[in-house]
């Protein structure tokens, strides 16, 4: 939706909280561009028309997501504003909080991110997540502990990684 950091919700943060918007959403649809009746918003009358594709909400800017195969684990990178990137777990009618929190969250109208990592300008902090991919190949042509690892990039670190199932800081290279 955006061309820069700021441009996608500068101008409408609030949207990602309502039901009456597309903006700061996941959406949906079927492969023919349907919506599944089976959305968590779907009969909700709040949500009408093309809004009964929300799938959830409380995003920045989600710039890319990632399916892993054989799991449908889905993993939504979303930009953050000026203190935190994350790694939001995909989830049917999560509330990811924005514009009300950014990063870690106790609220428990919110779902906290599964990974998060500092915007600045320090050797682990990053601008802006651009993208992310599980590791799960049919062979393995690298070391076997990689292997159900997501893999992430930023615009201005070079290499991060993830481990699924355990808790500790990205690898960074």
């Amino acid at each position: 939706m955006a061309k820069d950091k700021e441009s996608a919700e500068a101008s409408r943060p609030e949207e990602a909280q309502v039901l009456t918007s597309l903006w700061g959403k996941m959406l949906h649809l079927n492969r023919d561009g349907t919506i599944p009746a089976d959305n968590p918003y779907f009969n909700d009358p709040t949500a009408t028309g093309q809004n009964k594709a929300i799938w959830a909400r409380g995003l920045r800017v989600p710039f890319t997501f990632s399916i892993q195969a054989g799991t449908g684990r889905i993993f939504i990178n979303d930009i953050g504003e000026h203190s935190w990137e994350e790694v939001n777990e995909g989830v049917a009618a999560a509330n990811y909080g924005w514009n009300i929190t950014e990063g870690p969250t106790t609220d428990p109208a919110f779902r906290s991110p599964l990974f998060v990592y500092a915007n600045g300008s320090g050797s682990e902090q990053g601008c802006a997540i651009t993208g992310g991919a599980f590791y799960n190949p049919p062979v393995n042509h690298f070391p076997a502990e990689y292997t159900g690892t997501y893999f992430y990039t930023d615009g201005t670190i070079q290499f991060c990684s993830m481990g699924m199932g355990q808790e500790r800081r990205p690898d960074v290279r």
